[in-house]
This record gives C-alpha cells, structure tokens and sequence, in this order.
C-alpha cells in the first residue's frame, strides 16, 4: 500500500495538471477544445480514486501509530531455526529446550533413505514426515547401506503383510488370431497369494544418568551407536535374512534367478548377460547392481593388457545400472586347507520389485534394568519393527561367485 504522503503527491501532480489544461481548454477551439476536456474530466477521475486510497492509507496509517509507531525501517526477520544436522538432533530437539530424557519417555522419528525420499505418510499414529539433510560434509561420508537404500519405502499397520507375487510358471499369453465360430483362447495369469511378518529390530546400551541428561552426548550415542546399529541390522535382513517369522531377504528368496558365470566371461560379462535375463524373464529393465565394496574396487581398477585403467564404472553406473555397495553381499566361502576365503557376489535387480515396509519407525526409549537405580545407571534402547515385500522375484538374477576373492 501507498503511504499518505505518497497518495497527497500525486494528487498535488494531478492539480497542476488539471490548471495547466484549462489554459489550454480556454485559448483552443473546435476538436481539440473536446480533446482537451477529456483529458481533464479523466485527470478529475483519477483525483477521486486517489481521495478513496488516501482514506485508506490514513487509517490505517493511524492504526499503526496507536500500535506505537511507524517504523523507520524494516525490522530484522526473526532468524529460522536451525535444521537439525543429525538424526539425534532431530530425535532430541533443541540443545536449549532439552531437560533430559524421562525414564519411560519414547522418542521416534522417521529415517529417511539416501535418496531423499520420505516415507509417505498414511495416517500412522505418531508418523511424521520430516524434512531432513544432512550436511554436505556429513552426507557425502555417511555410511551407505547400499541394497536397503535402494528400495522404495512404505508403511503398514499390519503384522502380516498378505499380496500376490508374480508366478512365471502359472503365466500364459495365449492372445491369438480369433476364427468366428471358434472359441476364443484364454490366458491366465501368475501371481500367487503370500505373506511375509513384521520383525521387531532392537537392542540395549547401558549408560550414565549423566549421559541421559546431557544432550550432546545423547545425540552421539544415538546417532553412532543405536540407530546406525538398528539400520545396519536392517540392511542385512533386507538382503540376507532367514527368520521363518519375520524378515525373509532377496538372496534366501527361492524365487530369484541366480547366475552361473560363463567360461572365459569376466564380471563385466556376467553383468551383462544378467541385465538381460531379468529382462526377458520379468518384462522389467533392471536399474541397480548391488556388490560387495571389495568387487566394486575390482572394476574400479580394471587395467588393459598394458596397464592402463579401464574405467568400467562411469558417474557410478556399469552398463547403465546405478552401482550400489553392500557389505553383506559376502557369496561363496570357499575352505581350504591353509584358510577360508570369501568370493564376493554380485546381484542385479529392478529397485521396484521389493518394497522395505515400516510398521512402527525406529525409536529410542530409556529405562532401568535390573539394579541399575543404585549405580546411578540405565538401559537406553532403540527399536523398530519392518518388513520385506518381494513382489518380481525374476528382477532379481544373483551371481555368488564373481571370481572376486577381496585381499
């Protein structure tokens, strides 16, 4: 809105105008006399519309002063809050507003994916959608948990996930030229009915009553010790994991192709030829390839016959698929009578064929144990409870053996 001041100026311009046109009115003649008056009933017009924007500025000019006062300038904007740089930051809150954390009191947050994705949020009690980055420095170090990242997230406020899964072997594309006068063919499709369990994940750390009321070691044990351990537990059920009643991971799914290298062909081969048998077996093209960090150095340092590096994996990808490095991509072990050792696997897969679900988000509660009371001690834990949906398990090909064996 225009100040008074400024409305009055242009109301004195429009006089001035309006006394230097009725000079003009009176020494013209005929048209341009009419011309002239037009422009003067118009400068009129606008004059009144001034008059009803000073009534307004000038009330409301009035309202502020009785409020204390027009400001001279622009006050300073009160500073935003700071974005929490870290998960345990986001768990405890402001340094300043922190008082220690109550026995019996739960904290929960969602942990987001390296992708930036956020859970969506269907209603969860206690769910919240959260918008957290970690800093550049932090970021670009953390730890990666490689295969689970990867996966799309959702929710679930079931204990049993039940859904059908694609069966190939019931699958029948029968679709034909039709002859009137004949039965059509039928198709029919694959899927079959299964189910997978919500697995609680959790686990204990003593500490100090001291280290419960002190906010930045809270956040470092939080952060470092519990909720990395929960989300590396997490990594290795989504990949590995065997439990009848919770966790079934992709490489104990029977359902998944696996992969037998050719004679003669290196990994690079394999990968290759993996990416096209989850293609023609799943209709889907695959877009990761999760490798143990050892088989990752091994294609980064690839050399021709004349030591030159070959430079398989560019901006990340090999053969258009994003390289992903997963710890517990272990494969084979092979014993010998002088040691064991380990021959890293690879696998190739569509990131859509699975889905990492959430039933209640990781979370950090504290309480006593035993006689802790007496030594001034207490049990800090942290928990959560998810599953694993395979949905294609032909967008998955493994191949345990890469001919890798780590140094």
């Amino acid at each position: 809105m225009k100040s008074s001041i400024q409305i009055q100026n242009e109301i004195h311009a429009c006089d001035q105008e309006i006394d230097k046109l009725s000079g003009d009115f009176n020494a013209a003649e005929g048209d341009a006399q009419a011309a002239i008056h037009d422009q003067i009933c118009e400068l009129r017009g606008k004059k009144g519309a001034l008059y009803d924007q000073l009534t307004d500025a000038q009330a409301a000019e009035d309202a502020i002063r009785r409020d204390g006062g027009v400001p001279l300038a622009a006050g300073t904007p009160e500073p935003k809050a700071a974005k929490p740089r870290t998960l345990g930051e986001e768990l405890l809150g402001a340094r300043d507003a922190f008082n220690g954390l109550a026995f019996g009191q739960k904290l929960s947050v969602n942990v987001m994916d390296a992708s930036d994705k956020p859970y969506t949020d269907f209603g969860l009690p206690g769910q919240t959608e959260i918008d957290y980055d970690l800093p550049r420095q932090t970021s670009d170090n953390a730890y990666q948990f490689g295969f689970l990242d990867s996966l799309p997230k959702g929710t679930t406020a079931a204990d049993i996930l039940t859904y059908f899964a694609k069966k190939d072997a019931s699958y029948a594309n029968n679709a034909a030229a039709w002859t009137a006068g004949t039965e059509k063919p039928s198709s029919t499709m694959g899927w079959e009915q299964k189910s997978c369990q919500v697995e609680t994940i959790a686990h204990l750390m003593p500490v100090l009553e001291q280290q419960v009321r002190d906010w930045g070691q809270l956040r470092s044990l939080i952060d470092v010790e519990l909720l990395m351990g929960l989300r590396l537990n997490e990594a290795k059920a989504a990949l590995v994991g065997a439990n009848p009643n919770g966790i079934t991971g992709v490489l104990k799914n029977t359902d998944i192709q696996t992969y037998d290298a050719a004679k003669n062909d290196d990994l690079v081969d394999s990968v290759r030829k993996m990416r096209t048998d989850i293609l023609l077996k799943s209709g889907f093209q695959p877009t990761h390839l999760a490798v143990h960090p050892y088989v990752t150095e091994f294609l980064e340092l690839m050399k021709d016959k004349n030591g030159r590096y070959i430079q398989q994996v560019i901006n990340g990808k090999l053969w258009a698929l994003t390289v992903v490095q997963d710890a517990n991509l272990t494969g084979k072990k092979t014993v010998t009578t002088e040691n064991d050792t380990n021959t890293y696997g690879a696998l190739v897969y569509w990131n859509q064929a699975a889905t990492w679900f959430t039933k209640e988000t990781d979370s950090i509660q504290v309480g006593l144990v035993g006689n802790q009371f007496a030594y001034n001690e207490a049990t800090i834990r942290a928990e959560g409870r998810h599953a694993l949906k395979v949905t294609y398990p032909k967008a998955f090909s493994y191949l345990a053996d890469t001919g890798v064996a780590g140094r």
